[in-house]
């Protein structure tokens, strides 16, 4: 059936194929699954079908490189309704909460995803608002924090690709509990509590699910509040720089990049601790090359040093 929503375009770019007569003639259909290639050749015509997942292996075209031309068809191309919804359900897929849920169930929350973006530093909610969506990251990142007493925000949790916010709202009618600030561009979907629980009403078994993410975020908070109050200050800034570096750091040819653009101050916020004090063992640990700090990238060079530095304030 032909899918009336997508934009029918056809491109062809003519180029002289050595070790053929004639001229080669790519055309995709930006519409379809496949890429047509038709050469003249003595035998005649010659059609071959390809999947667009993978780049086209035809010789240059035009002087474009055969990738380079797959990425611009696929660029060019608007998705379907059907590739849009194998995405959603890819990306659901990839979230601990919805992981172990029923496939019918996934696909009736894939078409309610929405999506949104934020800018750098911007607030998603905050403590106290009606609580009425989750949101699921794609790209960025988000502190969750709420205010201490002296007036500093006390940050529990830094989130990213596939990670959760607000979570809590799809259970109950109860404000935030915390806030939500981006610390970089984020994108991001959003899923109403009204159309969870719709689904969930048709699909009970998947409850246990809901169950497991919140027990796992129960045990996070309790091993903070341990943090704070048996480890001194380079123990709590070592341990949080490990479950950061564990969750979304990447390997560079001098470390690991924990993979999060955070000043001293929210490194600080993060283990209820002073930026002096931050500052002073970042600076320490520099000179005993554990970790290198650059523009808000912190690189950790010694895991095991820094492994120690934890173990020893317990």
């Amino acid at each position: 059936m032909e899918d009336r929503g997508a934009v029918t375009r056809r491109t062809t770019l003519r180029t002289q194929t050595p070790g053929s007569r004639g001229q080669c003639a790519f055309a995709a259909d930006l519409s379809g699954p496949e890429c047509r290639c038709g050469r003249r050749r003595e035998d005649g015509p010659e059609t071959l079908r390809l999947d667009l997942k993978q780049p086209c292996q035809h010789i240059a075209v035009n002087g474009v490189a055969p990738r380079l031309l797959w990425e611009l068809v696929m660029t060019t191309r608007r998705p379907s309704a059907t590739d849009r919804g194998g995405e959603a359900l890819d990306l659901l897929l990839n979230v601990v909460l919805f992981r172990g849920m029923p496939r019918p169930m996934l696909l009736e929350l894939a078409s309610k995803l929405r999506p949104i973006r934020y800018r750098a530093h911007t607030d998603i909610f905050h403590e106290g608002d009606e609580g009425a969506t989750l949101y699921i990251i794609l790209k960025g990142a988000v502190k969750i924090f709420i205010p201490s007493l002296d007036g500093r925000e006390v940050v529990l949790a830094v989130h990213r690709k596939y990670d959760l916010l607000g979570e809590m709202s799809l259970l109950d009618d109860h404000p935030r509990s915390a806030s939500a600030t981006t610390i970089e561009d984020t994108e991001a979907v959003s899923l109403s509590r009204h159309d969870f629980l719709s689904v969930l009403d048709r699909h009970p078994e998947a409850q246990r699910a809901i169950i497991d993410v919140l027990v796992a975020r129960l045990r996070a908070t309790n091993q903070s509040i341990q943090d704070a109050y048996l480890l001194d200050v380079p123990g709590r800034l070592a341990r949080r720089l490990l479950a950061i570096a564990e969750e979304h750091g990447e390997k560079t040819d001098d470390g690991v990049d924990i993979g999060l653009r955070v000043s001293q101050q929210e490194l600080a916020n993060m283990i209820g601790a002073s930026r002096v004090a931050v500052n002073k063992q970042l600076q320490q640990w520099r000179k005993q090359d554990i970790v290198d700090v650059n523009r808000q990238r912190v690189t950790i060079l010694n895991t095991t040093a820094l492994e120690r530095e934890y173990a020893l304030s317990q």
